[in-house]
């Protein structure tokens, strides 16, 4: 599935300090200054510059991961979802938007005062009886 940004930020600070070889041969005359530190953050902000930089095709082959580790993800809030669990839908539902974002499917909302939404669940067969 690949590696989080914090696991990547503790990989390069600790190939940094010479505590783990790099994953890819470092180019010649590259060095780090003693006690060398990256953040999550940061190693997100490289990312997203390099992404901002890459051919098309690399950005799109980055956020088919991202899709599908989104889908991993759903895929294991099932069980939560089928038996009602507020956390897990509520989990669900942003994991659907950060992956509507992805696809460039969300919309900026002019007006974030007028925001509402219906969900209905079905249970089950109900009868007119219980009307």
């Amino acid at each position: 599935m690949g590696m989080s940004y914090e696991a990547i930020a503790t990989h390069i600070t600790a190939v940094g300090r010479g505590l783990k070889p790099p994953v890819v041969a470092l180019l010649d005359g590259v060095t780090f200054p003693t006690n060398y530190k990256i953040s999550k953050v940061s190693v997100y902000l490289a990312v997203k510059a390099s992404l901002a930089a890459a051919p098309r095709h690399e950005a799109e082959e980055y956020r088919q991961l991202q899709t599908d580790r989104c889908e991993e993800l759903l895929f294991a809030l099932q069980p939560g979802i089928r038996t009602g669990s507020p956390p897990h839908v509520s989990s669900a539902v942003k994991v659907l938007q950060h992956q509507a974002d992805l696809q460039g499917l969300s919309t900026k909302d002019t007006n974030p005062g007028l925001q509402a939404f219906q969900i209905n669940i079905h249970l089950g067969n109900r009868s007119e009886d219980d009307d």
